[in-house]
Protein backbone atom coordinates (compact mmCIF):
# COMPACT_ATOMS: atom_id res chain seq x y z
CA UNK A 1 0.00 0.00 0.00
CA UNK A 2 0.94 3.35 -0.71
CA UNK A 3 2.44 5.62 2.03
CA UNK A 4 -0.01 8.38 1.79
CA UNK A 5 -2.56 5.63 1.32
CA UNK A 6 -1.43 4.09 4.53
CA UNK A 7 -1.59 7.58 6.41
CA UNK A 8 -4.72 8.60 5.47
CA UNK A 9 -6.05 4.66 6.31
CA UNK A 10 -4.45 5.01 9.90
CA UNK A 11 -6.22 8.24 10.70
CA UNK A 12 -9.46 6.57 10.14
CA UNK A 13 -11.26 5.21 13.20
CA UNK A 14 -11.24 1.31 12.71
CA UNK A 15 -14.34 0.79 11.53
CA UNK A 16 -13.85 2.91 8.56
CA UNK A 17 -10.22 1.61 8.00
CA UNK A 18 -9.46 -0.30 4.64
CA UNK A 19 -8.92 -3.95 5.81
CA UNK A 20 -6.39 -4.83 2.22
CA UNK A 21 -5.54 -3.16 -0.91
CA UNK A 22 -4.80 -5.07 -4.12
CA UNK A 23 -1.95 -3.08 -6.82
CA UNK A 24 -1.64 -3.96 -10.19
CA UNK A 25 1.07 -2.81 -12.93
CA UNK A 26 -1.14 -3.15 -15.29
CA UNK A 27 -3.15 -0.43 -16.94
CA UNK A 28 -7.53 -0.25 -16.47
CA UNK A 29 -9.52 -1.25 -19.12
CA UNK A 30 -10.77 1.88 -20.52
CA UNK A 31 -13.89 2.42 -22.79
CA UNK A 32 -13.47 4.19 -26.52
CA UNK A 33 -13.73 7.41 -24.61
CA UNK A 34 -11.29 6.73 -22.37
CA UNK A 35 -13.43 6.28 -19.64
CA UNK A 36 -12.43 2.95 -16.85
CA UNK A 37 -14.54 0.33 -17.44
CA UNK A 38 -16.41 -0.22 -14.23
CA UNK A 39 -17.67 -3.33 -15.09
CA UNK A 40 -14.88 -5.12 -15.16
CA UNK A 41 -13.23 -3.41 -12.04
CA UNK A 42 -15.00 -6.14 -9.98
CA UNK A 43 -13.29 -9.11 -11.88
CA UNK A 44 -9.89 -7.68 -11.77
CA UNK A 45 -10.30 -7.18 -7.81
CA UNK A 46 -11.05 -10.71 -7.26
CA UNK A 47 -7.91 -12.19 -9.60
CA UNK A 48 -5.71 -10.10 -7.85
CA UNK A 49 -7.03 -11.23 -4.71
CA UNK A 50 -6.75 -14.77 -5.69
CA UNK A 51 -3.35 -14.90 -6.42
CA UNK A 52 -2.28 -12.50 -3.69
CA UNK A 53 -1.52 -9.31 -5.67
CA UNK A 54 1.55 -9.69 -9.06
CA UNK A 55 4.25 -10.94 -6.49
CA UNK A 56 4.85 -14.39 -5.17
CA UNK A 57 3.31 -15.54 -1.35
CA UNK A 58 6.97 -15.89 0.15
CA UNK A 59 8.57 -13.68 2.84
CA UNK A 60 11.70 -11.75 1.64
CA UNK A 61 14.91 -13.09 1.54
CA UNK A 62 17.15 -12.74 4.62
CA UNK A 63 19.61 -11.70 2.34
CA UNK A 64 17.68 -8.47 1.44
CA UNK A 65 16.64 -7.34 5.04
CA UNK A 66 18.67 -4.87 6.84
CA UNK A 67 21.15 -5.85 9.27
CA UNK A 68 18.63 -4.95 11.96
CA UNK A 69 16.33 -7.50 10.77
CA UNK A 70 18.26 -10.22 9.94
CA UNK A 71 19.22 -9.88 13.68
CA UNK A 72 16.38 -10.02 14.51
CA UNK A 73 15.61 -13.61 12.81
CA UNK A 74 18.96 -15.21 14.33
CA UNK A 75 16.63 -16.00 17.73
CA UNK A 76 14.69 -19.03 17.40
CA UNK A 77 11.23 -17.90 19.02
CA UNK A 78 11.48 -15.04 15.91
CA UNK A 79 12.50 -17.19 13.11
CA UNK A 80 9.30 -19.58 14.38
CA UNK A 81 6.88 -17.30 13.72
CA UNK A 82 8.68 -15.56 10.90
CA UNK A 83 7.56 -19.43 9.56
CA UNK A 84 4.51 -19.64 10.94
CA UNK A 85 3.39 -16.07 9.47
CA UNK A 86 5.12 -17.24 5.63
CA UNK A 87 3.02 -20.86 6.19
CA UNK A 88 -0.36 -18.86 7.16
CA UNK A 89 0.09 -16.21 4.67
CA UNK A 90 1.57 -18.07 1.76
CA UNK A 91 -0.57 -15.50 -0.85
CA UNK A 92 1.20 -12.39 0.72
CA UNK A 93 4.58 -11.66 -0.08
CA UNK A 94 5.70 -10.81 3.56
CA UNK A 95 8.21 -8.58 4.52
CA UNK A 96 8.81 -6.77 8.27
CA UNK A 97 6.76 -3.94 6.78
CA UNK A 98 3.83 -6.27 5.81
CA UNK A 99 0.89 -4.94 8.32
CA UNK A 100 -1.58 -7.56 10.07
CA UNK A 101 -4.27 -5.19 9.52
CA UNK A 102 -4.37 -3.27 6.49
CA UNK A 103 -1.73 -6.16 4.45
CA UNK A 104 -3.07 -8.91 5.51
CA UNK A 105 -7.03 -8.45 6.53
CA UNK A 106 -6.37 -9.55 10.24
CA UNK A 107 -9.33 -8.64 12.01
CA UNK A 108 -9.88 -9.01 16.19
CA UNK A 109 -11.18 -13.07 15.34
CA UNK A 110 -7.72 -13.46 13.16
CA UNK A 111 -5.66 -12.06 16.05
CA UNK A 112 -7.40 -14.37 18.30
CA UNK A 113 -6.35 -17.01 16.29
CA UNK A 114 -3.02 -16.26 15.28
CA UNK A 115 -2.06 -15.43 18.80
CA UNK A 116 -3.28 -19.18 19.84
CA UNK A 117 -1.23 -20.61 17.20
CA UNK A 118 1.74 -18.66 18.34
CA UNK A 119 1.38 -19.68 21.07
CA UNK A 120 1.24 -23.18 20.70
CA UNK A 121 4.48 -22.86 18.73
CA UNK A 122 6.42 -20.33 20.71
CA UNK A 123 5.45 -18.04 23.09
CA UNK A 124 1.78 -16.67 24.46
CA UNK A 125 0.85 -13.37 23.84
CA UNK A 126 -0.54 -10.53 26.20
CA UNK A 127 -3.79 -8.57 25.33
CA UNK A 128 -0.60 -5.39 25.68
CA UNK A 129 1.32 -7.45 23.09
CA UNK A 130 -1.17 -7.54 20.73
CA UNK A 131 -2.33 -4.00 20.78
CA UNK A 132 1.54 -2.98 20.30
CA UNK A 133 1.99 -5.82 17.07
CA UNK A 134 1.11 -3.73 13.92
CA UNK A 135 3.72 -4.75 11.49
CA UNK A 136 5.66 -8.46 11.01
CA UNK A 137 9.05 -6.35 12.20
CA UNK A 138 6.85 -5.67 15.63
CA UNK A 139 6.18 -9.69 15.59
CA UNK A 140 9.50 -10.45 15.38
CA UNK A 141 10.64 -8.14 17.83
CA UNK A 142 8.53 -9.50 20.45
CA UNK A 143 9.83 -12.84 19.98
CA UNK A 144 13.10 -11.88 20.17
CA UNK A 145 12.06 -10.07 23.27
CA UNK A 146 12.91 -6.53 23.06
Amino acid sequence: MGEALREQTESLPSCQQLDRDRLSREPLERTRLDKIRRDKLEKRHQSLGRDGGEGEGKPIAMEGMPPDDRRLLRNDRAQCARELLAERYRRFPLTPDTRFRLDLGVDSLGWLDLSMDIAQHSVELSDDDITEIDTVRDMEALEHGE
